[in-house]
């Protein structure tokens, strides 16, 4: 129970950052279907402990459906779900609760017991066009899990949103110029955690990297790309 609950965290703590959309509506993120990328995470030490392989399996006009299976370190799958995310002309817009939906019936999926959720917080939005220096909207979620009699309450808020330079980064998928995001971010799952994260995304790719800091600035986790095909 409390590694599936890891694991849609995991998830949502992604998706918060940045999730892959539409080249037709902005020109950061690949929308066709049948691109496919992968982003394998890493803990303190540097070591891999999960793989994230999303496939864009529907397309249309301002929407896109993303498959997304992850595995943990023995390559055991803990999430295998999908959502959809929308743009228009100024913004993309992550649907949080269909997210966590999905998510959390997949994680859970072996367990027997009757599973219902309660999600606060408004969809996530992301201004199609990053600028240097562009403030972005923060983001705030909160969600109430209960599987049979356990209770569970876990929060996941990020500030300070902003866009702080450019940079370019070699990663496993290869040689990125890429657009660099600073953000606070604080989650709740019995404890608090506070500290910060950067994110570099690349035109036509998404997100190629990630790190995320903790309130001393050392790095506690990262995610780089592995792998992107079209």
């Amino acid at each position: 129970m409390k590694n599936a609950i890891k694991s849609v965290l995991f998830i949502v703590v992604l998706v918060s950052c940045f999730s892959a959309l539409g080249q037709s509506c902005s020109d950061y993120y690949p929308m066709e279907k049948g691109v496919s990328f992968e982003l394998t995470h890493f803990n303190d030490k540097g070591k891999e402990d999960a793989v994230r392989r999303n496939t864009i399996i529907e397309d249309s006009i301002g929407v896109a459906v993303i498959n997304t299976v992850v595995t943990d370190v023995n390559g055991k799958e803990t999430i295998n779900a999908e959502y959809k995310i929308t743009c228009d002309t100024e913004n993309v817009t992550i649907d949080i609760n269909e997210v966590l939906s999905e998510t959390l019936k997949s994680a859970l999926s072996e367990s027997d017991k009757e599973v219902t959720a309660l999600v606060i917080g408004g969809n996530l939005i992301v201004p199609n066009d990053l600028k240097q220096e562009q403030i972005l909207p923060n983001s705030d979620i909160e969600m109430d899990v209960e599987v049979g009699d356990l209770k569970l309450k876990f929060r996941v808020k990020t500030t300070d949103r902003k866009v702080v330079g450019e940079e370019r980064i070699s990663v496993p998928a290869g040689n990125f110029d890429c657009i660099v995001i600073s953000q606070k971010v604080e989650t709740k799952m019995m404890m608090t955690k506070r500290g910060e994260s950067k994110i570099w995304l690349a035109q036509g790719v998404g997100v190629v990297k990630q790190e995320d800091y903790d309130e001393q600035g050392k790095v506690i986790a990262s995610e780089k790309l592995t792998k992107f095909s079209k």
